[in-house]
């Protein structure tokens, strides 16, 4: 049996007037293996970091000349398309700009719902 890797987090990399930030970095590190996986903005500042396993998260976005967005505690689950949407503000790139994420996310994009099985239960010994 193979874990779930559908979930994913995407959003928009946007400066502070709302303007797109093209070929900013996106990275999402989880917080308990330190495993990464990145993505680039494209054209109108959106990207996509797919393939991440369940557990909580944290997203940066870094482009040159403003401070790197910073938020932590993003909670993937079960088939979750989590959204984190970052706003760079000007600065060095050393800078950084942290966001509490929220406690309780809940999946808008679409009517899946997903829960964790224990191994009995997957196996048909609940």
């Amino acid at each position: 049996m193979s874990a779930q890797t559908d979930q994913q987090i995407s959003g928009s990399v946007l400066d502070e007037s709302g303007a797109a930030l093209t070929n900013a970095t996106v990275t999402v590190t989880n917080e308990g293996t330190g495993v990464t996986r990145t993505a680039t903005a494209n054209s109108e500042g959106n990207y996509v970091v797919t393939s991440i396993p369940n557990g909580t998260n944290t997203v940066s976005a870094a482009a040159p000349g403003f401070k790197k967005f910073i938020v932590q505690g993003v909670v993937v689950n079960v088939s979750s398309r989590v959204e984190v949407n970052a706003r760079l503000v000007v600065g060095q790139v050393n800078e950084s700009v942290e966001v509490a994420a929220q406690a309780l996310q809940v999946e808008t994009t679409t009517g899946e719902v997903g829960h964790l099985v224990s191994g009995a239960e997957a196996l048909g010994c609940s």
